[in-house]
């Protein structure tokens, strides 16, 4: 059975040529190892996480299925320059946009929507329990069955109702402990 390939992108500072890690993804995956029904299903490649060429971007995910991004007020320009070049190069590559720069309010998530064309879907708030809901959607493509997204649905954009937030933070198992981070600290 093939996998879907995911591809993620979490793009964060650069000092002294040092990065930050993908802290966010690493929550993300982490939940969903341990969460997701059918995990199996997918192959997640080595996380975007400091500043490469578009082309670079494009070159290494333009065979994904999925190429989610955690965007924040730093990195959003350059995450939507990725995947705008991701859906030119392969139109089939499903976009989905989550983290602290996607608006809550519906007025400014529809703008935001409407600004970033090549965007199919954004997550609104917290992310490890939607991100998960939607691997498990995925070959579905039951967009209305995942909490807390808006999509496109060919006629529009359609919001879900917001996903309860995680009351035990234990609930998230940590990237560090899991081996999330394995690969790239090496």
């Amino acid at each position: 059975m093939k996998k879907y390939k995911v591809g993620t992108v979490q793009i964060n500072n650069s000092f002294s040529g040092q990065n930050y890690l993908p802290l966010s993804l690493g929550f993300l995956v982490s939940y969903a190892r341990e969460h997701c029904k059918n995990i199996n299903d997918f192959e997640f490649l080595n996380p975007i996480y400091k500043r490469i060429k578009i082309k670079e971007a494009v070159k290494l995910y333009k065979e994904c299925d999925i190429v989610a991004f955690s965007v924040y007020v730093w990195n959003n320009n350059i995450s939507m320059e990725i995947a705008k070049a991701l859906k030119r190069a392969n139109p089939n590559i499903l976009t989905l946009a989550g983290g602290c720069h996607i608006p809550e309010n519906s007025e400014y998530i529809k703008k935001y929507m409407d600004i970033h064309p090549y965007l199919d879907i954004a997550s609104i708030g917290e992310g490890e329990r939607v991100f998960t809901s939607f691997l498990e959607n995925f070959p579905s493509k039951s967009w209305n069955n995942v909490e807390s997204l808006i999509y496109r649905n060919g006629r529009g954009l359609v919001t879900t109702p917001q996903a309860e937030r995680i009351k035990d933070m234990n609930e998230i198992p940590s990237p560090f402990n899991k081996g999330y981070f394995d690969q790239l600290i090496k």
